[in-house]
């Protein structure tokens, strides 16, 4: 998939979704909709790993700077 995440934006899901997951694994038994944690923060690190995000592209949504210092807009 073409890259649409930009540098701030994959620094922030790689983060939050280290996070969440850190906070499923401490609080799992605890609370039931603590399951909802780990696929979010799943979700959130693979899209800051692979730099694309299927969202973003559905609603022409484009954080990453390209060569030429630029956005493109849509």
């Amino acid at each position: 998939m073409k890259r649409n995440l930009g540098d701030y934006d994959i620094a922030i899901r790689i983060i939050t979704g280290m996070c969440l997951m850190v906070l499923f694994v401490v609080n799992y038994q605890q609370n039931p909709l603590s399951w909802i944690l780990f696929p979010l923060s799943g979700i959130l690190l693979v899209t800051g790993i692979t730099g694309s995000c299927p969202l973003y592209r559905i609603l022409h949504i484009d954080t990453h700077v390209h060569r030429n210092g630029k956005t493109p807009s849509h």
